[in-house]
């Protein structure tokens, strides 16, 4: 029951469960601190599901920094000085790691979700000041300031290296849901087709809809416009777990909160979000939001792309991985193919694309065609982009649109690392 919920629901539910045995089982005091240690033992299981993430960072990152100071002792020793002395081993390898692991729980690196890149730079910039503070004040631990230095660069590598790799390959710890939601919509034909229709428009949320659920049985296996209706409210579950759904929204016409609740009930234990959408069909309400589906004016949104910080940040990304390319002759090799043979794939059509990102015409990942909406600009066209990874159809140009601004409005240089991470992966093993 509390496998979804926040921390402090958590703790709440905990705390409940130990006032029902002091007020219950006081008379017995075997039973009671049997129960006792079984609901603390059932908490701490819990609070570390729920913060999985973050502990699985802590541990990686204190392995990081113990093997990194190992290595940077390996590397540096020398003729007139062979290593750590044998009595400060193995603390001098444990006491850096723990003492770099607590300054970036203190910084706010390890989060419940996410997995923050900028954030662990950070907190590896305060590890190197108080740990070269430490060795200059404290004679007896300065056993080398080099194998410090050593191991924060070490550090600057490994740290960022490993939550990339997590973030690209198994797309864990994302900031924000960059993927499209896979979405079952419950009501009558007429309301599921507008809903479908505004959230397609809707360039601030990815929607992919899966398919209907519909009031009656006999319309189970009908299509209404491009979709089929799945089931009913009867065996949604079933539906949502083979369909792998991440978001059920219901149309509040035609279907009574007790058949709402009892979806929500059957699902329990689901990792799915419930939404009920308004009877004019312009917000949806969850359990902790609103989201407005009717038109917002452009020039009022706030866009990534449009900050000086990301566009920066982008044109150094795009100029330093072009000459990657270059320099490591993949561009000249794949050139070379092209001219000789007639092979036409993506990730040629990718390399090919090379030198107009260097000469600034265009970017890694970016809209499709258009730079331009009316007067808001979304970036330069990219060689890839959502329009890619997420298969849209080329010529429906409000898909194209939708998925174009939502870049803007998001990007930033985790994300176009996400976004490449996934066009190669489908490039090179036709998976997203």
């Amino acid at each position: 029951s509390t496998r979804r919920s926040s921390i402090d629901e958590t703790k709440v539910f905990y705390d409940a469960m130990h006032l029902f045995v002091r007020k219950h089982f006081c008379s017995s005091f075997i039973v009671e601190s049997i129960l006792q240690s079984a609901i603390i033992f059932r908490k701490l299981i819990a609070f570390a599901n729920v913060y999985r993430l973050a502990i699985f960072s802590m541990i990686m990152d204190f392995t990081l920094t113990a093997a990194a100071v190992l290595s940077a002792e390996q590397l540096y020793s020398k003729e007139n000085w062979h290593g750590f002395p044998e009595f400060s081993k193995p603390w001098v390898y444990i006491l850096p790691a723990l003492l770099q692991t607590i300054i970036s729980l203190l910084n706010g690196t390890y989060k419940r979700k996410s997995l923050s890149t900028l954030r662990t730079i950070i907190s590896l910039f305060y590890g190197f000041i108080i740990l070269s503070s430490l060795t200059f004040f404290f004679k007896q631990v300065a056993f080398s300031r080099a194998v410090v230095l050593i191991t924060y660069i070490i550090l600057l590598v490994a740290f960022p290296l490993w939550r990339i790799i997590v973030k690209v390959i198994f797309k864990i710890g994302l900031e924000s849901d960059t993927r499209k939601s896979r979405t079952l919509i419950v009501g009558n034909e007429n309301k599921v087709l507008e809903l479908t229709s505004k959230l397609k428009s809707d360039f601030r949320n990815l929607y992919q809809v899966i398919g209907f659920i519909g009031l009656a049985r006999k319309n189970v296996g009908l299509n209404i416009g491009a979709y089929k209706v799945l089931g009913t409210l009867g065996n949604i579950k079933k539906i949502i777990v083979d369909e792998k759904i991440d978001k059920v929204i219901f149309s509040s016409d035609g279907i009574s909160f007790d058949q709402m609740f009892s979806v929500v009930a059957s699902s329990q234990g689901e990792n799915v979000e419930f939404m009920v959408a308004g009877k004019e069909l312009d917000y949806l309400v969850g359990k902790s939001s609103i989201t407005m589906l009717d038109d917002i004016p452009l020039l009022k949104v706030q866009y990534n792309i449009s900050s000086l910080f990301h566009r920066v940040t982008k044109q150094i990304f795009d100029f330093c991985f072009s000459l990657i390319l270059i320099l490591l002759l993949i561009y000249p090799l794949i050139y070379l193919i092209t001219k000789f043979t007639s092979k036409k794939s993506s990730f040629f059509q990718f390399v090919l694309g090379i030198p107009k990102v260097i000469k600034g015409e265009k970017s890694f990942v970016g809209p499709l065609n258009n730079s331009y909406y009316g007067e808001l600009y979304v970036g330069k066209i990219g060689l890839t982009g959502l329009w890619y990874v997420e298969s849209a159809d080329r010529n429906d140009y409000d898909e194209i649109k939708n998925l174009d601004l939502f870049y803007a409005k998001n990007q930033n240089i985790w994300f176009d690392f996400e976004i490449l991470g996934r066009t190669f992966s489908k490039m090179f093993f036709r998976t997203e």
